[in-house]
């Protein structure tokens, strides 16, 4: 006579392999994820860009502009002529002014203010 308890039911066997495929899928999207994290990793690197201006680098890829590059290193050289934009209201007038006028160029004016206020929360502002 076989006890309950040691009775495993296909019930449960079908629970258990549901949640082995389910572990092995969140496994293969953190390999998925942890691939993209060291590639962006090698790519911010290659590109010499600090975290923020490598944040700033991809939303400019991500708005599809082809010189996200080069305007990422105008606007970094640009966030970093006011290093106390944070703390002093009139550097981040002065910061605002030069962000508008170089975005408004690469991006027009629609976009102009979207993305500066974007970069600048990226930088803390």
């Amino acid at each position: 006579m076989t006890c309950a308890r040691d009775h495993v039911s296909i019930f449960d066997l079908l629970d258990q392999a549901l949640v082995f495929e389910q572990f092995q899928q969140t496994l293969q999207q953190l390999e998925a994820l942890m691939r993209e994290r060291l590639g962006a990793e090698t790519e911010r690197q290659r590109l010499g860009f600090d975290v923020r201006a490598y944040a700033v680098h991809l939303r400019l890829k991500n708005e599809g502009l082809a010189a996200a590059e080069e305007l990422t290193r105008k606007l970094a050289a640009c966030v970093a002529r006011f290093p106390n934009h944070g703390a002093n209201p009139e550097e981040l007038r002065q910061l605002k002014a030069e962000l508008y006028k170089i975005l408004l160029i690469e991006v027009g004016r629609q976009r102009m203010v979207e993305l500066a206020d974007a970069i600048l929360r990226l930088y803390g502002a």
